[in-house]
């Protein structure tokens, strides 16, 4: 893997550019397994005549080069806005796709939480646009089910079951119970994907965190 990151916070304003890059080869019988690529054949690609070869040797940069940018304004200790915007540029992305897809993401945040301090909060509130070929199933969100359908390997594989573009609005909030005990909830709602059919239910995530 290749990985740089360049980033700054002078307290108001705060960024970050990087780029990642997938070194390497896979073929779809070493990630997926033998008898999943035929039942991906079987049911996914077949029908529409097309087939995986899971022997084939494929580059993992071609699948994965993704670079982004994020900014941070901070107008005091409390209140903030925010924004990211990454894009797979990696070669078969343009061949599957007819583009190279993106994931932005732009919202506020208010209040902070201090884990020494019982009673402090924060809340957030922001909106996401997703297309397929830009997630790799691994975030931070309690709620990353949404994101499912745009995992990159899968849009790969078809880009016809996928939801193609996925959009929705995510609100996150922490309050400090008590000493490094604190309780973290995610909803996310109003969710627009381009195939309907695809369209996942609103999702929502509570879960109380210990620091010891």
């Amino acid at each position: 893997m290749t990985y740089g990151r360049i980033s700054g916070d002078n307290g108001s304003i705060a960024y970050n550019v990087e780029y990642y890059q997938g070194n390497g080869h896979y073929t779809a019988n070493s990630v997926l397994g033998s008898e999943a690529v035929d039942v991906i054949n079987n049911i996914f690609l077949e029908p529409y005549g097309e087939n995986l070869d899971g022997d084939k040797a494929r580059n993992i940069n071609d699948m994965a080069r993704i670079w982004g940018a994020g900014l941070t304004l901070r107008a005091d200790e409390d209140f903030a806005a925010f924004g990211d915007f990454h894009q797979n540029v990696g070669s078969d992305m343009k061949k599957i796709f007819g583009r190279k897809p993106f994931i932005w993401t732009a919202g506020l945040t208010y209040g902070h939480t201090d884990l020494e301090e019982p009673g402090s909060s924060r809340l957030s509130a922001q909106y996401v646009s997703a297309e397929a070929g830009t997630y790799f199933e691994g975030t931070t969100l309690d709620t990353s089910d949404i994101l499912d359908k745009t995992i990159t390997p899968w849009a790969l594989l078809n880009p016809d079951i996928m939801t193609g573009k996925i959009n929705f609005w995510l609100t996150k909030g922490d309050i400090v119970l008590t000493k490094n005990v604190n309780l973290h909830g995610e909803y996310a709602f109003h969710i627009d994907a381009e195939d309907a059919e695809s369209k996942p239910n609103n999702l929502a995530s509570v879960s109380l965190q210990y620091t010891f």
